[in-house]
């Protein structure tokens, strides 16, 4: 009976050492492989399209496979501007500026509402837009029409860039939320390489805030809730409040003038309910308004009062170092347009 255990012992271990062996060999591999994947194409032109309610841009931007870091490095080739008026004139203008261009793909990041579920018949489309006249456009069937271009990818504009951020940023974090503040607010969640979407998308310039003590007698622009954050922060909500013909007047307006500590009271607000909402580790304010000069500092200082200490972090005892503008810059949008495109 003993030999026979003993026999059965030293074949349980031979076995036991043949599987650990086995099994690292194949983690091995799986780590190599893993390191040293390179893609099919490891360069191409793609297209990057921000579409804004103001004003959109096409870029044409060059992915190429870095073998050193083992990912791609995008390089914005040429960009080009135009007004958004109708939808159509829009996108047929910014399509002619890629014409007899050379490209694979096209990637789209639009302001919204938009549908992003495939299988729903309004997919592609920019839905329920204060914007009357963009109002269920096809966008993503038109560019796919009108550029002859099968592989077009589209997301909300603040996804995208919040994905573009995540990726090219240098952050180095796991969980980012991009704001922008312009002819609208949105608000883009990436969490651990992916955009959030859930019902829809996340519509975070909606949300309700606190009235400033000097705002009481404003209504806001917002033609679906008056006075929610996007009603009260917005350009078009600027130039009403101050009397402006149009919002291209803005950069006139005297950067100690008390409507910009206003509307850093209502973003500091949403900063605040990031925070405590979702934590994430930091958050990026892009869009037109964010280039008012004093704008930025007057959130933090918003945000700290509001905050009163309550989350015990580092980061939040810097809150420049968790509130920050976009490293990427005005390009922010039409690399997460290239972004949004399938690594082929």
């Amino acid at each position: 009976m003993t030999s026979s255990n003993s026999l059965t012992d030293k074949k349980l271990l031979y076995l036991l050492g043949g599987l650990t062996l086995g099994l690292g060999a194949l983690f091995a591999i799986n780590k190599a492989s893993k390191k040293d994947k390179k893609p099919k194409r490891t360069t191409e032109n793609l297209i990057g399209i921000e579409m804004g309610g103001t004003g959109s841009k096409i870029s044409i931007i060059n992915r190429r496979w870095n073998a050193t870091s083992n990912k791609y490095d995008y390089q914005v080739m040429s960009r080009f501007g135009v007004d958004s008026t109708t939808p159509e004139e829009t996108v047929s203008r910014l399509l002619e500026f890629i014409r007899g261009q050379e490209f694979t793909q096209i990637g789209i990041a639009s302001f919204g509402p938009v549908c992003l579920n495939p299988k729903d018949p309004y997919f592609g489309c920019i839905t329920t837009t204060p914007k009357l006249q963009w109002q269920n456009y096809p966008l993503l069937a038109t560019v796919k029409q009108k550029s002859g271009c099968e592989n077009v990818f589209m997301d909300t504009d603040v996804n995208a860039a919040a994905l573009a951020e995540f990726e090219l940023g240098n952050h180095n974090v796991n969980s980012l939320i991009y704001v922008t503040v312009g002819t609208g607010v949105g608000v883009g969640v990436v969490v651990d390489g992916k955009p959030v979407h859930g019902l829809t998308h996340p519509e975070g310039g909606h949300i309700s805030v606190a009235l400033d003590s000097s705002d009481h007698e404003y209504e806001g622009v917002c033609p679906y809730h008056k006075n929610c954050l996007e009603g009260l922060v917005t350009n078009n909500s600027i130039a009403k409040r101050l009397g402006l013909s149009t919002v291209h007047d803005l950069p006139t307006v005297d950067k100690d003038h008390k409507v910009w500590e206003i509307c850093a009271n209502y973003l500091a607000q949403l900063c605040l309910n990031i925070t405590l909402l979702v934590s994430p580790e930091v958050i990026i304010l892009g869009g037109g308004i964010m280039n008012q000069p004093t704008m930025l500092s007057l959130i933090h200082k918003n945000f700290t009062k509001l905050l009163n200490n309550y989350v015990d972090h580092p980061k939040l005892k810097e809150v420049h170092t968790y509130i920050k503008l976009p490293t990427l810059g005005m390009d922010a949008g039409v690399l997460g347009g290239a972004v949004l495109c399938k690594h082929n």
